[in-house]
């Protein structure tokens, strides 16, 4: 345990300031864009109630408000078309992005009209697993369909906040099972490692997965930012990342028995990763206030304030609030990291895309992923041995809690 205490403290510092964006950052010119066509990420920040865990940019939904959003989320993604960028596949998360069906049916009858899509993924919460609104995003082409469940047991989820908002953990279980088969692909988005979590309830869990047998099932550990986790920690306790190993040892012994295992946390009977846009696209833009884009090397965050964000695209001003601009060895290290997320790093991909001594930037962290056990080496290919899934969670868990931390960051830039 102590290698993975080092390595959680080792990576936390890394992220923290490798993931600092300035609100001084200039970005590059956009006007030429890339070749390939890239992913689009929407972010619809809007949700009823407001869950004390999560660190994503979100606000109480009101509908004259998210009215308006939308009408400035069509400007912004019709200046990405007017610039010449292609998409081939959108993802649109939150927040909740299904709280007003026919505003996303609108949104998706949009990038339809502007890209040749062929995948469209959306988030939800299992309130909104009835016709009223599974009906209007599915007729609007939605093939892809993620459900944030969490856990299925009352008790966590009163713990929570949850049950009084969704139901109880079969209730929920019912509406996922009478809407399997609606979508190409319906993934169960779940969580481990809450301080108030048993060894029990993540048991009864996996037992109801198992049960259910859905086309996939993401299950990540707790990711909270620094102020969440000082909130979580208020509510509910610390956090015990010696449980989280336990836990995720647990969830791969039950669920690789029934899905095959696409990447560290994503365990799927289709084959398909709906989740993970950042590790499925090396390069993504993302529209919508507290979204975030990756291209050329440089990371930027639109504006996290819903009123700001209207105005700008009112305006035509760019919705950017800050930036970083990624050496080549940052580059070289980010792709390192997404491309063990699938199980292997194919090295041939990393030197064609940043040059022969690309590797170089990686001494350091082949030489400690060999020595812990983490990785063996095939030709060009380097792949993760069972402990090396494990260190890569706690790697992905580090970047995604720094990820959260920018969150954080800029929300305070605007409110400045």
């Amino acid at each position: 345990m102590i290698f993975e205490y080092a390595l959680t403290y080792i990576s936390r510092q890394y992220m923290n300031r490798n993931l600092q964006v300035h609100s001084s950052f200039i970005p590059s010119d956009y006007r030429t864009p890339p070749e390939k066509p890239l992913m689009l990420y929407i972010h619809i920040p809007f949700c009823e109630e407001l869950c004390p865990y999560c660190s994503f940019y979100k606000v109480p939904f009101e509908k004259s408000l998210a009215e308006q959003y939308y009408e400035s989320l069509f400007r912004e993604i019709e200046h990405w078309s007017q610039r010449g960028y292609i998409f081939d596949s959108v993802y649109i998360g939150g927040g909740t992005p299904t709280v007003l069906p026919g505003r996303l049916a609108d949104l998706v009858a949009l990038v339809k009209k502007l890209w040749p899509i062929k995948d469209i993924s959306v988030e939800t919460n299992p309130n909104h697993l009835v016709p009223q609104y599974m009906d209007p995003i599915k007729d609007s082409g939605i093939n892809r369909l993620s459900v944030g469940v969490q856990t299925f047991d009352d008790s966590l989820l009163k713990k929570l906040k949850r049950y009084h908002k969704y139901g109880s953990g079969e209730e929920i279980a019912r509406k996922l099972s009478d809407l399997q088969g609606t979508f190409d692909t319906l993934n169960i988005d779940m969580m481990f490692n809450f301080p108030d979590q048993t060894d029990a309830m993540l048991e009864y869990d996996l037992s109801v997965l198992n049960r259910l047998q859905g086309d996939q099932v993401t299950y990540y550990p707790l990711m909270p930012s620094r102020s969440v986790k000082a909130e979580i920690r208020s509510l509910y306790g610390e956090v015990d990342y010696k449980k989280e190993k336990r836990f995720y040892g647990k969830i791969v012994q039950s669920l690789e028995g029934h899905y095959d295992r696409a990447s560290a946390w994503c365990f799927s009977r289709k084959g398909g990763m709906i989740d993970e846009y950042i590790v499925d696209y090396n390069e993504y833009v993302g529209c919508g206030a507290g979204a975030f884009t990756y291209i050329n090397g440089e990371i930027r965050a639109n504006v996290f304030s819903i009123k700001e964000y209207i105005e700008k695209m009112n305006k035509n001003q760019s919705p950017l609030a800050a930036g970083r601009a990624y050496t080549v060895a940052d580059q070289v290290r980010y792709d390192f990291l997404m491309g063990f997320f699938s199980g292997y790093l194919n090295l041939t991909i990393l030197k064609k895309r940043y040059g022969s001594l690309s590797t170089v930037y990686l001494t350091l962290q082949f030489i400690f992923m060999r020595i812990a056990g983490g990785i063996t080496v095939e030709g060009k290919l380097f792949r993760l041995t069972e402990k090396g899934m494990y260190y890569l969670v706690i790697l992905m868990r580090e970047f995604f809690t720094g990820v959260n931390n920018v969150r954080q960051h800029c929300n305070i830039i605007d409110r400045d």
